[in-house]
């Protein structure tokens, strides 16, 4: 009635289901075998053994997905909604990987400060974020010498007129119903969902990173971005 947004927790469990139902296939099809193999260094190193975060993981599917591909990493999973958590822990048992897949209820005050992480995935989700510029920044602090920050985020265009199509129309819409609204609702910037990449390439070198690549890889809905220190 007043405005301000919707908080994220307001769209309870079924908001948790309704995320995971979308992007669970791509996650468990073409996380590993195809869109890593886009950085052929890291996916080397996730073969051979390396530690990886998930940041916003939801439901966890990234997480368990990588876990599955890659037995000999460790891949761990953060998100502040608890809903979320839960569910990424129930599924991780289910699946059997307990040993090398493992969720963090919380943000990254509550990971080791030096981090150590070869990899940290952020998927559709930098949009989304209450403080998307410190977020970023304390994503660069965990990754190792070398490591890379591996990002999804949808296809959109920088200019509103580039978007005046069929995909942008259903990504506004998106964003007026969840993203930039749970964003609002507590007190972020409300980025919405078709930020762009040049937006996205402002906060992440106003975080301090140095290195900003946009990734070839083939996909109707997302775009895909590696970003170094």
């Amino acid at each position: 009635v007043n405005g301000g947004g919707v908080p994220f927790e307001d769209y309870g469990h079924e908001g948790v289901l309704a995320g995971d139902l979308m992007n669970r296939g791509l996650y468990e099809k073409r996380f590993a075998h195809y869109w890593l193999k886009s950085i052929p260094e890291t996916y080397q190193l996730l073969a051979d053994g390396a530690q990886a975060l998930d940041f916003g993981c939801g439901s966890g599917r990234v997480s368990i997905a990588l876990g599955s591909a890659f037995p000999n990493s460790h891949f761990t999973g953060i998100d502040v909604d608890a809903t979320s958590i839960e569910t990424a822990r129930s599924t991780a048992q289910a699946s059997g990987l307990q040993n090398n897949v493992a969720f963090v209820h919380g943000s990254t005050d509550l990971l080791a400060p030096d981090g150590g992480y070869d990899l940290i995935t952020i998927c559709d989700c930098i949009h989304d974020l209450t403080r998307p510029l410190d977020v970023l920044s304390e994503l660069r602090g965990l990754l190792r010498t070398g490591g890379v920050l591996f990002v999804i985020e949808p296809k959109a265009a920088d200019r509103l007129e580039e978007n005046i199509q069929p995909l942008g129309a259903m990504y506004y819409g998106m964003s007026i119903f969840h993203c930039m609204t749970q964003s609002l609702a507590a007190g972020g910037p409300g980025l919405g969902t078709c930020m762009g990449p040049a937006g996205l390439e402002s906060l992440a070198r106003e975080a301090g990173f140095s290195r900003f690549e946009m990734l070839d890889i083939k996909s109707q809905t997302n775009q895909f971005y590696a970003v170094r220190p």
